[in-house]
């Protein structure tokens, strides 16, 4: 049994329908593009695991190709013969005298046993083993990055600058409190704020990667008072004075319309409630782009226009400011 590029394209396309719904039909240039090869050459691959009555072709509109039976259960072996035939991989070309010694050729019987060995592993290798290595070695990896962004997000070098407790001790919260973080990132707010009240604390960014680690981060230390959300600032997925606080924190340069943000922050905030945020003061070299910067001044500003009182105005350092407004009754 020989092993060509066809055999290596099988084994990946049988791994790649064997993730899909059973049932569900795939084209070729998805398998392809999933491949990175051409659809042209898969096509002939596809007619051999067709022929081996591994899937079938579908015509139509959604023509493509679906699988006959559970691809999980298919060996290695099963696959690579499909594609190679059952071909010796080894065969002596050398001559000898007789028929009978070219029959019992030590040379080919040692590479007969080796093939044998081989086909005896493919044998015990499923499809399915293929896809549950991946996915825990998947899993490996992903909790490898998290690990690295968290660090980088919750680093002792921001908790000296940027202490999420010294900032939560500003807002007038009680044990009842609900709050919205408004970018919550890795939760450096969130989770402090979930021990202070028995409230909900609802958790908004529109990265998946974040919101991935919200969730985690959630699950593996059973804060139950952490709602997640995905959505951006000018369109938070909450009903009108749903909470009690909104804490915005290094996010708020990063908007397109600051009005409309506070206008939508206003909105979801109840009569009295509380709104903070952090920002960047223009005096320093550290921090976003000097042009994106909102001075504290232009803060107040704009937090004012937009039915904002000013309840507190402090400086963390030189760099960060924090300004505590409060909604206003109409």
């Amino acid at each position: 049994m020989k092993y060509s590029k066809a055999t290596d394209y099988a084994l990946h396309t049988v791994a790649y329908l064997a993730t899909k719904p059973e049932g569900e039909t795939v084209g070729v240039r998805e398998i392809a593009e999933a491949q990175k090869v051409s659809p042209t050459y898969l096509s002939k691959v596809l007619t051999m695991l067709v022929k081996a009555g591994f899937i079938e072709s579908a015509t139509g509109v959604k023509g493509g190709y679906r699988s006959t039976q559970d691809l999980k259960k298919l060996t290695f072996l099963e696959v690579i013969q499909a594609v190679e035939g059952t071909t010796p991989l080894f065969s002596c070309e050398m001559p000898h005298e007789t028929a009978d010694l070219h029959k019992n050729c030590r040379i080919q019987a040692i590479l007969n046993a080796a093939e044998q060995k081989m086909n005896q592993h493919l044998g015990k290798q499923t499809i399915g083993h293929l896809i549950s290595s991946q996915y825990h070695h998947s899993k490996h990896d992903q909790a490898d990055k998290t690990a690295k962004i968290v660090a980088a997000l919750e680093s002792p070098e921001r908790k000296a600058t940027l202490p999420p407790e010294k900032f939560l001790a500003m807002l007038p919260l009680d044990r009842m409190s609900d709050l919205l973080d408004l970018g919550a990132g890795s939760g450096y707010l969130t989770f402090p704020a979930a021990k202070m009240t028995d409230g909900k604390v609802y958790a908004l960014d529109i990265n998946p990667t974040m919101l991935s680690i919200l969730a985690e981060r959630a699950k593996v230390n059973e804060i139950r008072n952490v709602e997640i959300l995905k959505g951006s600032a000018d369109q938070i997925p909450l009903p009108d004075e749903k909470v009690d606080a909104v804490m915005a924190s290094l996010i708020l340069h990063e908007v397109t319309s600051l009005d409309q943000v506070l206008q939508e922050i206003s909105r979801i905030l109840k009569t009295g409630g509380c709104f903070a945020c952090i920002e960047f003061e223009k005096n320093t070299e550290a921090g976003p782009p000097m042009h994106i910067r909102i001075s504290a001044t232009e803060m107040e500003q704009a937090a004012q226009v937009n039915g904002f009182k000013i309840i507190r105005k402090e400086y963390l350092n030189d760099e960060l400011y924090v300004l505590i407004c409060e909604k206003a009754k109409k």
